[in-house]
């Protein structure tokens, strides 16, 4: 989002809610996703990796419903207060099982 709140995203942004999880290489993260569009999400997490580093993702979209496996790169984070929480955007590089994410994007 850029200045006076304009989107500036090459792709529309969809809530979401689904549990996540992140390898870094060196830890494994339990996360959220907050929001998602095809090029990329947003990710709540208590400690956020550092911008540029290489991620792995598994989601679920819907209970029960088929993981989609990515890789991507931290793009930005923001800790929150004194350590507790933050966020995340992650572009993706690629993405397995895609069209669970074109069929999320298009129920919006």
């Amino acid at each position: 989002v850029g200045s006076a709140g304009r989107e500036h995203r090459a792709s529309p942004r969809r809530a979401a809610s689904a549990p996540c999880r992140i390898n870094d290489g060196e830890v494994v993260r339990f996360a959220r996703v907050v929001d998602l569009g095809m090029g990329g999400l947003r990710i709540a997490t208590a400690a956020p990796p550092p911008v540029g580093c290489e991620v792995d993702l598994v989601f679920r979209l819907a209970d029960g419903g088929p993981a989609v496996e990515a890789t991507g790169r931290v793009v930005w984070r923001a800790c929150g207060y004194r350590g507790r929480g933050g966020v995340m955007g992650v572009e993706f590089a690629s993405v397995s099982n895609l069209g669970e994410i074109i069929e999320y994007l298009k129920q919006a």
